[in-house]
Formats: C-alpha cells, sequence, structure tokens
C-alpha cells in the first residue's frame, strides 16, 4: 500500500495547514477514477475565496475554478515628493555644472 496520498503523509498535511493557519477550500474529488482529492487550494484568509468550482479538465484530473477577492494593499505616501519645474529651471548653470563635473571626473 503507498502512503504518498493519504496515510501518514495525509496526516502530516494537516498538521502542517493547522500549524500555520491554513484553511482548505477545496474538498470534492478532482480524480474520480481514483475518488481522490488530489488539487486543494488553501488560503491563510477564509473570505479570500469567493467562489469554488470543479470542471471537467483535460486529463484524468478535473480542473478546479476559484475565484479570489483580492486588492492590492494600499498604503498612503508617508514622503512628500519633489515636483520639478522644468520651464523654471535653470539650463545653463546645469550645463556648466555638467561640464565642469566632465572635466573633474574624465
Amino acid at each position: 500500500m503507498s502512503r504518498t496520498c493519504g496515510g501518514v503523509n495525509a496526516r502530516k498535511r494537516v498538521a502542517i495547514k493547522d500549524h500555520v493557519s491554513l484553511t482548505q477550500h477545496q474538498r470534492e474529488i478532482t480524480r474520480p477514477s481514483s475518488h481522490a482529492v488530489l488539487d486543494l487550494v488553501f488560503s491563510t484568509n477564509p473570505n479570500l475565496v469567493s467562489r469554488i468550482e470543479v470542471v471537467p479538465g483535460m486529463n484524468d484530473h478535473l480542473a478546479i475554478l476559484t475565484t479570489l477577492d483580492v486588492r492590492p494593499k494600499q498604503h498612503p505616501n508617508k514622503h512628500s515628493h519633489i515636483v520639478c519645474k522644468y520651464n523654471t529651471a535653470n539650463f545653463e548653470g546645469i550645463k556648466a555644472d555638467m561640464v565642469s563635473y566632465a572635466a573633474i571626473c574624465f
């Protein structure tokens, strides 16, 4: 009897899942020929998964379609940013600085 799909490994998987606080969303059979749940969907937040559906796949496995409600985190800009007004720049001064820099460095 193989211990790869069930038994000891299944208990280890459950222990790890519980240890890191994962929620298993997929519980339907995904391989009908062996009546096994081989393909799984886990998340750390159960509210992220709004829909999960098992549909026919391309081989002996069924496919899992999952809808996740995820949005990027928006962090307020804590640092002010500089807005350059190029139309008021002193281009002659910039050019002179670059020429003197080139003479020193090259």
